[in-house]
């Protein structure tokens, strides 16, 4: 089983901004408490004292660099057990960066719990989507975060934490 926390990660160039919007926005869909911590903090002690938290962890930085502690935070959450949601923006064109088929990898090579990959931006080509094989659970525009209303992002957002939730208990019975 894993723990009661979730990772929200961003991997690529998303702007911090954008990335503490959309996680404010998740956790309030989703009725999680949410935190921010960065990859500064030691990855051990800060999970140890994450563990009786229950909600949604903004982390800020690379999730793959090695940590001066001597591991990096994604082997760090691989041996806690702490499922991981990653959050990519597309090119201009729509394609996904070889970034997240790399983070997918890494994650099953540290044996972290992936709920998926969130992409954030424009387009979305699902044709495209389904081909490249990887783990997806929706999408967001990032033009819904420019503006401080609820009203358009509801569907979207509702749709993707439905699928957050529906990969967690898929995870919770296999680890």
């Amino acid at each position: 089983m894993t723990s009661g926390i979730i990772f929200l990660v961003s991997i690529g160039s998303l702007p911090n901004k954008l990335v503490a919007k959309i996680s404010k926005a998740l956790s309030e869909k989703w009725e999680l408490n949410l935190k921010k911590i960065s990859f500064t903090q030691f990855p051990d002690e800060t999970i140890s004292e994450l563990l009786p938290f229950a909600g949604l962890v903004q982390f800020d930085g690379d999730i793959a660099m090695m940590h001066p502690s001597g591991c990096s935070w994604l082997e760090a959450l691989g041996n806690s057990k702490v499922p991981v949601a990653l959050m990519i923006e597309p090119s201009p064109s729509g394609e996904i960066p070889g970034l997240a088929a790399s983070y997918v990898s890494l994650c099953k090579e540290f044996s972290v719990p992936l709920l998926g990959l969130i992409q954030v931006g424009d387009p979305w080509i699902n044709k495209n989507r389904k081909l490249d094989g990887l783990p997806w659970c929706g999408y967001l525009p990032s033009k819904l975060f420019l503006k401080d209303t609820e009203e358009n992002d509801c569907y979207l957002l509702e749709e993707l934490v439905i699928k957050l939730k529906q990969q967690l208990r898929y995870i919770d019975k296999y680890f």
